[in-house]
């Protein structure tokens, strides 16, 4: 209980940051980076478990996670965001990637659930 509230609490920290410097027209490009990969290491679980899901038992590869979107759904209590990935799935030893995701997340209160998955096959090159 404790590890989810401090979960809640990084992931409504962060979310609200990035939102805010993001909006802002002279965000530092540094920073924009960093709190990007930070709200991306703490979303890592949820998109393990969602790629696990969508391809079944399979041992597959995560690459190139970037955070794309990033929406307060509440921004009177920024407690509900929508956080928007996408990654490169592939088979472990595989080059290139099997595919892009793109995975959809809504953020509650600590609570991460998969709204949408995208799977976009790469053609495989000659």
């Amino acid at each position: 209980m404790v590890k989810r509230t401090i979960f809640s609490f990084f992931i409504c920290c962060v979310l609200l940051l990035s939102i805010t410097s993001i909006s802002d027209a002279q965000t530092d490009f540094k920073s924009a980076n960093t709190l990007e990969g930070f709200t991306t290491s703490l979303l890592y679980p949820a998109i393990e478990n969602a790629v696990k899901d969508q391809y079944g038992k399979k041992n597959m590869s995560i690459s190139d996670v970037s955070l794309i979107r990033t929406n307060n759904l509440d921004p009177d209590r920024n407690m509900t965001f929508v956080c928007t990935v996408s990654l490169h799935t592939s088979l472990p030893g595989h080059r290139p990637p099997f595919a892009v995701d793109t995975i959809k997340f809504k953020v509650n209160k600590g609570a991460i659930r998969v709204l949408e998955y995208k799977h976009k096959m790469v053609p495989a090159s000659l």
